[in-house]
């Protein structure tokens, strides 16, 4: 059974919508499509039936010359053509060709131009650009300045007005992804150490923000830690986002409920030698003996613990000594009171 196309209007099948049948329902073709922008006005075996009845031969102007071939249009004429086409657009003037064919039509187009200019296809196939190789000095665009550059700020075109979120969010995709040369990294540096230098207040007032934010929560390394000592020790272990507890100036990252005793979560980056000027070893010395100075037994995990697959194990063994430590304490000043 052949394929038919159906009216849109009253549903009955047809090979080719016709004007007169339009006529019936009181409606042009133009209005109709315009009505119907998605309809299908012929089958494809009744363009194929069509275009082969007027191949060769069966054309009427088979072996004929344009009657219009060589005319020319008096300027009479052309300025009448110009006339009636002033101020009129183009039908499908900035539209996509997903708008005009559908996105299935628009993919097949896409590809036939695709592959219509691959390898020797392609008018540049083996053709090297002119410019390849030249040094930077050589290339066309080397050293030309954009126009926007040195405009003062009222005179430049974004002057108090804002980008929408649609446009930033183009932005910062068509830039993704793309690699900043030396030169471009070195302006951005500049350009941002000169803000830093002229406004250290809101710099500071920034950091501030971000620190309280940060603390509220806790990183990522005292989250985990903190999953850990929920699930193994329940309600024992305080983490101190709210900086409640202060001991000789340094806040701990948890607390015990009430044994005197801390737990530091150290990142491999803030508490490396370069930042600190200490070793591993010195730091965790210095932080155990700050804390032994106000009478605080301290627990210190490093990031590369936290990380590790036996992370839970080496938890419970650290604070389980802990814990034997003070228990035995207690005990000897009870004996000495």
């Amino acid at each position: 059974m052949k394929r038919k196309i159906q009216c849109n209007i009253c549903k009955k099948e047809f090979d080719y919508i016709t004007q007169s049948h339009l006529k019936l329902h009181n409606m042009t073709m133009k209005e109709y499509k315009e009505k119907f922008p998605n309809a299908q006005i012929t089958t494809l075996n009744f363009k194929n039936k069509a275009s082969l009845a007027k191949q060769g031969k069966n054309n009427p102007m088979y072996g004929k010359k344009s009657p219009r071939k060589g005319v020319k249009l008096s300027n009479q004429t052309k300025n009448k053509i110009s006339q009636s086409k002033k101020g009129l657009s183009s039908w499908n003037k900035g539209k996509t060709n997903i708008e005009i064919y559908g996105k299935k039509k628009a993919n097949e187009i896409s590809e036939k131009i695709s592959k219509s200019r691959k390898g020797n296809k392609n008018p540049m196939y083996g053709i090297e650009p002119w410019n390849k190789g030249l040094p930077p000095e050589q290339q066309p665009m080397y050293k030309i300045e954009p126009w926007i550059k040195g405009l003062s700020s009222e005179k430049h075109p974004m002057y108090n007005k804002k980008h929408t979120e649609e446009a930033k969010k183009k932005m910062s995709k068509s830039r993704k992804g793309k690699p900043k040369s030396k030169e471009h990294k070195k302006i951005l540096y500049e350009n941002l150490e000169n803000w830093r230098r002229k406004n250290p207040e809101i710099l500071r007032e920034n950091a501030r923000k971000a620190s309280q934010k940060n603390r509220a929560r806790g990183n990522k390394l005292e989250l985990k830690v903190k999953k850990k000592l929920d699930d193994i020790y329940p309600n024992e272990w305080i983490h101190n986002t709210d900086w409640k507890k202060v001991i000789g100036g340094k806040i701990p990252d948890f607390y015990h409920f009430s044994l005197p005793i801390v737990i530091e979560v150290n990142g491999k980056y803030w508490h490396s030698k370069e930042i600190t000027g200490r070793t591993q070893a010195e730091e965790e010395q210095w932080i155990i003996d700050h804390y032994k100075k106000h009478n605080y037994d301290c627990i210190v995990l490093w990031e590369a613990e936290i990380n590790t697959y036996g992370f839970e194990q080496l938890l419970i063994e650290r604070i389980s000594s802990v814990y034997l430590k003070v228990d035995i304490n207690i005990v000897k000043e009870e004996i000495k009171c």
